[in-house]
């Protein structure tokens, strides 16, 4: 039960941070004018978001039996974390997209 709840909390914290780079990449580039903050950000967005994917992925791997028994609540978050990720993934794509076509 020891290692569910750690590897809950891993799959949360990272999501959290993801989501936080995704929303202050840009604002890094704009408060050091330097493009490197810029692209510092982007790359930990993508990286917390995939790291959050597969820690999903391996959790639900390696621990089917307690997942069966776990509580709504935390499903739930992890779904929600899951979509949040992914919709970080479009939006600094999206954002890397409109600054590279001059927008």
């Amino acid at each position: 039960m020891k290692k569910h709840l750690i590897m809950i909390l891993l799959i949360a914290i990272s999501a959290i941070v993801a989501c936080y780079f995704g929303y202050k990449f840009q604002w890094m580039d704009h408060q050091s004018n330097s493009m490197f903050w810029y692209w510092v950000g982007a790359v930990l967005s993508y990286f917390f978001s995939v790291l959050t994917l597969i820690l999903v992925f391996v959790h639900h791997l390696i621990d089917r039996k307690s997942i069966e028994k776990a509580n709504v609540i935390i499903l739930f978050a992890q779904v929600i974390g899951v979509i949040a990720c992914f919709v970080d993934i479009l939006w600094t794509t999206f954002i890397i997209i409109a600054w590279q076509s001059g927008m």
